[in-house]
């Protein structure tokens, strides 16, 4: 295990592998929702969306939001 741990990888594999977990993160956080007597439901998405761009920073976290509305474009059911 320590071995592992003292493994250096490549910045572009951890920042990718960061974008692709938030964007995972805004995906599931979309099926969470809160119904008020409202037309508009409240949904964990916002707050995910304000999560992601105060831990990855404005360029990751912008990337991260691009890679969710992408795969909303491409055809998946999200």
């Amino acid at each position: 295990m320590a071995q592992l741990a003292a493994r250096h990888y490549p910045l572009w594999l951890v920042r990718g592998l960061r974008i692709a977990l938030f964007t995972a993160l805004i995906a599931l956080s979309a099926k969470v929702r809160i119904e008020l007597n409202t037309t508009v439901p409240i949904t964990g998405q916002t707050l995910m969306i304000f999560l992601t761009g105060m831990a990855l920073g404005p360029v990751e976290g912008a990337l991260s939001v691009i890679a969710y509305v992408a795969a909303i474009a491409g055809g998946m059911p999200l």
